[in-house]
């Protein structure tokens, strides 16, 4: 394997890390200021301090650049929103795994391969094989509304994802992360 490869691989295991670390952090601050307030502050915080560094208003896209950034951030803010209501409902890493069929269903949909088609329906069943009884009467069994609202938020991180390839295509990265994160902490707070 080349350095590169290795490179990716914990970058990818040092995002999981983090995410699911500040996700776990933040459910500690629901009996404080509840799930909104939480995905409010995040976004909030998230939008300030890219704002500082990327300082956003320098930014020249097109009229479907902006559409397409205002798009992102919406997803963006519902994602998180949506999730939190979520994990409020159901254990933190069963809601994970149901968001998750969002980036599966995007991978799904643009593979090419037959090799990717097997991977992305590989990785359904693994997440088909964590889920306990849904709605069912036994003490595993998770609430429908939270299963429904992480799955809706797996639907708006797809959504993410085709927009933010979308914005990366107008400009500078950090700069249209920006943008999109604070259209984010609008539709939030």
């Amino acid at each position: 394997m080349n350095q590169r490869f290795l490179l990716a691989i914990v970058a990818v295991l040092l995002a999981m890390v983090t995410i699911q670390s500040g996700a776990s952090f933040a459910k500690q601050l629901f009996p404080i200021v509840g799930p909104e307030g939480t995905s409010a502050l995040r976004a909030f915080f998230a939008a300030l301090v890219l704002t500082i560094i990327f300082r956003p208003w320098r930014a020249r896209l097109s009229a479907k650049g902006w559409r397409n950034v205002i798009f992102y951030g919406a997803c963006l803010g519902a994602m998180n929103i949506i999730f939190y209501l979520a994990i409020e409902r159901i254990p933190l890493g069963i809601g994970v795994a149901l968001e998750f069929t969002g980036p599966l269903a995007v991978a799904f949909f643009s593979a090419r391969k037959k090799r990717d088609f097997a991977w992305a329906i590989l990785a359904v069943a693994g997440v088909c094989l964590l889920l306990p009884d849904i709605g069912g009467a036994s003490a595993e069994s998770l609430d429908p509304v939270g299963v429904i609202l992480a799955l809706t938020a797996g639907a708006f991180w797809a959504g993410y994802i085709v927009f933010g390839n979308k914005t990366g295509n107008e400009g500078s990265g950090g700069v249209t992360v920006t943008l999109g994160m604070l259209v984010a902490a609008i539709c939030v707070v």
